[in-house]
């Protein structure tokens, strides 16, 4: 998962090449300390995960490992 600054939202790059954005409330799992952990992205001020009732902000020049 990485950030489009041209769309200006997180896409996910799949197997086949094309990229599927994702959108406010969209789950998936993200690569955490040797496990995915399921998650949903949102937007506030700026993107950010919830797993649980944790909140995480994304780092726009990170990259991260997901599964949708």
């Amino acid at each position: 998962m990485r950030y489009d600054i041209g769309l200006d939202r997180w896409v996910v790059d799949l197997d086949d090449g094309s990229e599927y954005p994702l959108h406010c409330g969209d789950g998936f799992s993200i690569y955490f300390s040797n496990s995915f952990i399921r998650c949903r992205i949102e937007f506030g001020r700026e993107w950010y995960i919830c797993i649980g009732n944790v909140k995480f902000n994304l780092r726009k020049q990170e990259k991260y490992r997901v599964l949708i």
